[in-house]
């Protein structure tokens, strides 16, 4: 896949019609592929089922969006990264389309908030995004 893009997307680096340009651009293996990471980067950045709303609203998602609706309803407590999977396997391609508009947003959210908690001290590779003239494929430093 395509860390510093679904970073950069998430930090608004990168216009959310990009990100979709090259998601649509991808098979139907691709597509899931692209879900399982930002699924996974979402786990990791600790998103909540708090930030769902906030999410839906910076990625242009309506309250009863599929995607939205099972980002934020569940069993309760199960875990958020549960309710993300299920995001990563609804099949038709709008769905889909919605599931990584929604999980661009909440990875926005969420990194927004590790930002703040990190301070000037960060190591994170994706909070360094590359300088114009460094390669764009990959992690920088840690």
């Amino acid at each position: 896949m395509n860390p510093a893009l679904l970073n950069e997307l998430a930090q608004g680096l990168r216009p959310l019609d990009q990100g979709m340009a090259w998601f649509e651009s991808l098979n139907q293996d691709g597509r899931h592929r692209a879900l399982i990471e930002l699924q996974e980067y979402c786990t990791q950045a600790r998103a909540t089922a708090d930030d769902v709303a906030e999410a839906a609203s910076r990625v242009g998602l309506k309250p009863g969006n599929t995607a939205v609706v099972v980002a934020s309803t569940g069993r309760i407590p199960e875990p958020m990264a549960v309710q993300l999977r299920k995001l990563t396997e609804l099949r038709p391609p709008d769905q889909q389309r919605s599931a990584f508009r929604l999980l661009v947003g909440l990875l926005s959210v969420a990194d927004e908030r590790r930002r703040r908690r990190c301070g000037g001290d960060c190591t994170h590779w994706w909070h360094h995004p590359p300088t114009p003239h460094a390669p764009n494929d990959g992690p920088g430093p840690a």
